[in-house]
């Protein structure tokens, strides 16, 4: 499947902030939308959920961290 992989984001403030909000309150956590460059052809993107029946399409949230 082309495109089938990883996709990995940059560290913005905003997304720190988020981040931080989730684990202060993670009843709070409704995700953010992913808005993509619809005017390109074939450029569309799958996300599996957290409750994909194979673990290993779910997704996962890593975070680095320099204390």
């Amino acid at each position: 499947m082309k495109g089938a992989g990883s996709y990995t984001w940059e560290s913005t403030d905003r997304l720190v902030t988020d981040v931080q909000g989730w684990l202060d309150d993670p009843a709070g956590n409704i995700g953010w939308l992913l808005l993509g460059d619809e005017s390109q052809s074939r450029s569309a993107k799958r996300f599996d959920s957290r409750n994909h029946d194979t673990e290993q399409n779910r997704p996962v949230l890593v975070v680095n961290y320099v204390a």
